[in-house]
């Protein structure tokens, strides 16, 4: 029995340093998923009446590379996100109230990816990209009979780098797992004439993901 232990411990050590090896002229597809809720769960209100509030986001971010060398791909990258948020109170001398808002985004672009292998199957890689990022949002807010309604859209440049952790499998398939970028982003609102930009380092929604090499 021992043996066999020792026999299988052997054998898949030897799988690993088999199986996890990126190289120059591969191809590779990858496809990250980010989920995020939270909520306030109905409560009295001290103020009076009832009150619950809840936020969503989704996102899909697909990615395709090309390896020049044994640690440097380029490719190109794209994604989508959709986000939205609903508070809700009763109030006793107000009556209901209802604030909805959300926001749809999505960005294309190329990108330069860079790997660090960190043993037989781990690698940390930073993927810089830059291309363009639009974005639009809504509101609806209602108090008692009535109801207002906005919207507005918004342009940007982005230039962003996201570290990410991947997991080889095999020698096709690769586990991802990233969480936050530093990035800078310079745009506008449409019809406004004043530009706004963007610069930081952000702890974003974990996004798990998949890659498969060819």
């Amino acid at each position: 029995m021992k043996k066999c232990f020792v026999t299988l411990a052997a054998a898949l050590a030897m799988c690993g340093t088999a199986v996890a090896q990126i190289s120059a002229g591969d191809y590779m597809i990858k496809g990250r998923v980010g989920l995020n809720t939270a909520g306030v769960l109905p409560y009295e209100s001290p103020f009076g009446g009832k009150y619950a509030s809840s936020y969503n986001l989704v996102a899909f971010t697909p990615q395709f590379e090309y390896f020049a060398t044994d640690r440097l791909s380029v490719g190109f990258s794209a994604g989508i996100l959709n986000a939205w948020s609903r508070d809700k109170a009763d109030y006793e001398q107000l009556g209901e109230s209802i604030d909805k808002d959300g926001v749809l985004g999505y960005f294309v672009g190329p990108s330069v990816n860079y790997y660090i292998p960190l043993g037989n199957r781990f690698y940390l890689s930073f993927n810089g990209f830059i291309g363009y990022f639009g974005m639009s949002s809504w509101s609806v807010y209602k108090v008692g009979d009535n109801k207002e309604k906005g919207s507005s859209c918004a342009n940007f440049g982005i230039l962003s780098v996201v570290p990410m952790l991947n997991y080889c499998i095999n020698d096709r398939w690769m586990l991802t797992l990233s969480a936050g970028n530093a990035a800078l982003a310079l745009g506008g609102e449409d019809g406004m004439d004043t530009p706004m930009y963007y610069a930081g380092v952000n702890w974003g929604t974990p996004m798990l993901g998949i890659g498969f090499k060819f």
